[in-house]
């Protein structure tokens, strides 16, 4: 486990520790521990590549960029949709250069996958496909 350099306290707006846990990191933005949703279905069908759930009654906006994407109207923007969440393992986040990929989500369970950060400048008007070939 790496350690974050942080430094910890119970005071008020201060980090505060209080024990450790494995985490799955999907994407960007999600992160989870390791008993929950799409761990226990990692652990299901783990050798499977692309996962998606049923619709659970959420609702949701259509954003205007998914509006336009899938060739629906602008006026379709913001309408509120059945949520259905779907993680492709294989995909990966181009902002990013992975050192190694998962196959399945199996791997996602077993292994450790480490990043790097694009330079900003790097990103700047270049496709993001091309950065592969950095």
């Amino acid at each position: 486990m790496r350690e974050l350099g942080v430094e910890t306290s119970d005071d008020l707006g201060k980090w505060s520790l209080r024990g450790t846990t494995p985490m799955v990191v999907i994407g960007l933005n999600h992160f989870e521990k390791a008993d929950g949703y799409w761990c226990k279905v990692f652990k299901q069908r783990p050798n499977e590549t692309s996962y998606g759930t049923e619709y659970d009654g959420r609702l949701g906006p259509l954003s205007l960029a998914e509006a336009l994407r899938d060739g629906s109207n602008f006026e379709d923007a913001n309408v509120f949709l059945p949520i259905k969440d779907e993680v492709d393992v294989v995909y990966q986040v181009h902002k990013r250069r992975w050192l190694d990929v998962p196959k399945c989500g199996g791997d996602l369970l077993n292994n450790i996958y480490d990043s790097r950060l694009f330079p900003v400048h790097v990103l700047g008007g270049v496709d993001e496909e091309a950065l592969w070939t950095l």
